[in-house]
């Protein structure tokens, strides 16, 4: 890990403004050595944040590192960003505190130059939100890895860290282009530049039983594309809507794969909790798999399957009518 004075390389394939926000809401670029360990400690906090996502929980700061370095940073179609809830100060024990005035305002763009966010005076770390599958031939991006935090959910924070990454993925660049391709994040300003990326299509996929994030990309102005069955095989241990047996299966599927190194993940205890759940049949909580049994002899017994529900906002779309949607729902107080 970078130490905090160290440039850090965010290696996506089109560049990263320093900072991404409005009066309320600030995205900057996730820079493990001033997010990672707030980051971890409120992913501890609250697991259910991971209920849906195909990875997660973390169970150790290292296994939120190796994640953050192998399926975000090595990968040019991906970059991560932490959202900064600015109505809030950051309590010191990583909870949020009390709501106060907007602590800044930027111009309409919304896109500026400074350092990066590193404590209290950029409001509270609310969560993370990211740009993946990205395609620069294609013009293309997906806004995907969302996660916020329980005490920041039905507010104005997913509403704003979508609708501004919607804004720069769309909206075209200034008449001078694209400013030079640098995505090295340091304290050396950058020249500010106007406008976005200039994507043709952004597009939104979340497990069919998400019901809270389909509602989130619909308010936003996506659209139903296709559902994708069997789309994804998922861990052992996510066969579970409840975010503390989750977690606690996760950390047991890491215990166990550290100290029986030869085990399969199939085999660890701990992988599938409704067997060893107290609670009866009808009292269990709704897994987070597409509901549909595997035929005997699938590759992956304990896995079950995902189903997925694609949705799209394009450009045309975004210029008649989207953009002035998404810019009435992030004006709401709350969602």
């Amino acid at each position: 890990m970078t130490s905090a004075d160290e440039p850090y390389d965010v290696n996506f394939c089109f560049p990263v403004p320093r900072k991404l926000e409005n009066e309320r809401l600030k995205l900057v670029p996730f820079v493990p050595s001033i997010h990672l360990q707030p980051f971890f400690t409120l992913c501890t906090q609250h697991p259910s944040i991971f209920t849906y996502l195909p990875y997660g929980p973390f169970h150790t700061l290292s296994s939120c590192s190796e994640w953050l370095e192998h399926e975000i940073q090595q990968d040019p179609g991906r970059v991560l960003f932490a959202i900064y809830d600015k109505t809030r100060r950051q309590g010191g024990d990583g909870s949020p505190g009390h709501a106060e005035e907007a602590l800044a305002s930027n111009d309409d763009n919304g896109l500026s130059t400074t350092e990066e966010s590193s404590g209290n005076k950029d409001g509270a770390i609310a969560g993370a939100i990211a740009y993946i599958n990205t395609s620069l031939p294609n013009l293309s991006t997906e806004i995907g890895c969302v996660k916020i935090f329980p005490p920041f959910q039905r507010t104005h924070v997913a509403s704003n860290a979508v609708g501004l990454l919607l804004k720069y993925a769309l909206e075209l660049p200034s008449t001078s282009g694209l400013p030079s391709q640098s995505n090295i994040v340091d304290a050396a300003s950058r020249d500010e530049f106007q406008g976005g990326l200039g994507l043709r299509r952004v597009f939104w996929q979340a497990n069919i039983n998400n019901t809270a994030s389909i509602r989130l990309s619909a308010r936003m102005g996506f659209t139903h594309e296709a559902v994708l069955r069997w789309d994804r095989v998922l861990p052992p241990w996510k066969d579970t809507a409840s975010s503390q047996q989750t977690f606690d299966a996760r950390n047991a599927y890491g215990n166990a794969e550290s100290n029986q190194g030869s085990t399969s993940r199939e085999e660890i205890a701990g992988a599938n909790l409704y067997a060893d759940s107290k609670l009866k049949p009808d009292q269990q909580p709704k897994g987070v798999g597409n509901g549909h049994p595997l035929r005997l002899g699938d590759l992956r017994p304990n896995c079950v399957g995902r189903d997925t529900v694609m949705l799209f906002l394009c450009w045309d779309d975004w210029e008649e009518g989207a953009r002035e949607k998404v810019e009435g729902v992030m004006k709401r107080v709350n969602e």
